[in-house]
């Protein structure tokens, strides 16, 4: 009977879900998506980090080194994230003057998506790794 519940709750959650996206338009999404995802990239990290961290204090490990490791880390994402912005980055607008292709433009800012797709992919697939581990 409590899967059943379980069950119950999902759908009801899930058809929730889909209800309030859909009554949602397009422009309010436009302007709140960019707010959540920046809050996102800031919640993330810092939460895992405060999760990690203590007990990383916990060890055996001297305080000096593990915030070594941290300062070094965290110095070396910026820098992987600094070479991908500057990697991706381009200044071409579709009325330049330059000979391009129709549709250029579009093109070109669609070549991160298979990078997102295959990042999330393999987020989800290393999630459902440690799901399976726990249960």
């Amino acid at each position: 009977m409590t899967l059943l519940y379980i069950v119950l709750a999902t759908l009801a959650g899930g058809l929730l879900a889909v209800l309030i996206a859909a009554s949602l338009t397009v422009g309010l999404l436009a302007r709140v998506v960019r707010n959540l995802v920046s809050l996102s990239a800031g919640v993330l990290p810092a939460t895992a980090l405060l999760n990690v961290l203590p007990q990383a204090l916990e060890s055996r490990a001297s305080p000096h080194s593990l915030f070594a490791t941290l300062l070094a880390g965290l110095m070396f994402l910026f820098f992987l994230l600094e070479k991908a912005e500057l990697y991706c980055h381009t200044h071409h607008d579709e009325g330049d003057r330059h000979q391009h292709r129709h549709h250029f433009d579009q093109q070109q800012a669609g070549r991160g998506g298979w990078s997102v797709l295959l990042g999330d992919s393999i987020h989800n697939f290393c999630d459902g790794i440690i799901i399976a581990a726990a249960s």
